[in-house]
């Protein structure tokens, strides 16, 4: 494939010898890393150009497919498909490989494998879509309810609720992980198109004490991306009145040099990337409310506003309107 070798073993001797760069010998392997996955998908795959974000989703669907298809050794009624939702539950479990199960998990009800009716043809658009973080194009289908019914029955949603609660232990100033995401993205699957079933499911767990970690994190996750949004303006306001200060001091003749301390373009998105990202999480998290209000379930919608069983309430609608007021210009 024409990948060298050669390189890693000399920055491998060049790091014994005790070279003032540590990071050479994992730049060496991110570049070959890279380099051998873009050869991997245009020979093997058939994409056109290396796309990590593709390739990565291209392996969880297909992990969905193996997982999702009673067909599979192993898998009769699910039997792999609940074990994987056990290892969700795991305290001690690897985040990364947690986090891949939670979305290989919700690519099930996009990918449909023990459908009689889906082609292949679909499916690639389902993984679109799966990528996009849009809904499948079989919402509210019987099909799609029966299979979030089994997946909820099965586990799937004890799992969104114990791994939603896993970030409110940390700091109030930590960020939350991909690992809440996952299982915000995961909860919003099971309720699309309004399912009843999986509606009453969440609701009894949701009624239990063991629940508060959930509406904390809930909460939480609203409140820092508002204060995300709120940085933002600022960071905003700050660089139009750098950038007019600039401007009335080249119109007044002084000197180029100014312009050197322009940040370069890829420095601000990486640094505004993490105040955009967090956001997505108070998308997610509305998108979940409204979905567990969805056909009038009175008991959500009560539970979503107090949880008497709890020592400490907290009132999710009161918290979205101060998060919506908050985003007001």
């Amino acid at each position: 494939w024409g990948i060298g070798g050669k390189d890693l073993v000399q920055i491998e001797t060049a790091h014994r010898s005790g070279s003032s760069n540590p990071h050479l010998r994992e730049d060496a392997f991110i570049k070959g890393w890279f380099a051998m996955c873009e050869r991997f998908t245009s020979l093997s795959l058939g994409f056109d150009t290396f796309d990590h974000r593709a390739l990565h989703f291209q392996s969880t669907t297909e992990l969905a497919m193996l997982f999702g298809s009673r067909r599979v050794q192993g898998n009769f009624n699910y039997s792999a498909l609940s074990h994987l939702l056990n290892f969700c539950n795991e305290k001690n479990a690897d985040l990364g490989v947690k986090v891949t199960a939670l979305r290989t998990v919700r690519a099930v009800l996009y990918m449909m494998p023990d459908s009689k009716i889906m082609t292949d043809a679909q499916r690639k658009l389902e993984i679109q879509h799966f990528m996009h973080n849009q809904p499948p194009s079989h919402r509210g289908s019987d099909e799609l309810r029966s299979l979030q019914t089994l997946l909820a029955s099965i586990g799937a949603v004890t799992t969104v609720v114990s791994n939603m609660s896993s970030n409110s232990n940390s700091s109030s100033e930590a960020l939350p992980s991909d690992e809440v995401l996952a299982a915000l993205r995961l909860a919003v699957s099971l309720l699309d198109g309004g399912n009843v079933a999986v509606q009453d499911m969440l609701c009894n767990v949701l009624e239990q004490p063991a629940s508060v970690n959930f509406f904390k994190t809930m909460s939480s996750l609203l409140d820092m991306s508002l204060d995300s949004v709120k940085l933002e303006r600022r960071r905003h306001k700050q660089q139009r009145a750098e950038a007019d200060f600039k401007g009335d001091m080249v119109g007044q003749g002084v000197g180029d040099e100014l312009g050197d301390d322009q940040e370069d373009e890829e420095d601000t998105w990486s640094e505004s990337w993490g105040t955009k990202g967090t956001v997505h999480f108070a998308y997610e998290v509305v998108r979940l409310i409204r979905r567990m209000c969805q056909g009038q379930h009175c008991a959500l919608q009560d539970v979503l506003r107090r949880q008497p069983m709890n020592r400490e309430s907290i009132d999710l609608y009161q918290e979205v309107i101060k998060f919506l007021s908050g985003m007001e210009p």
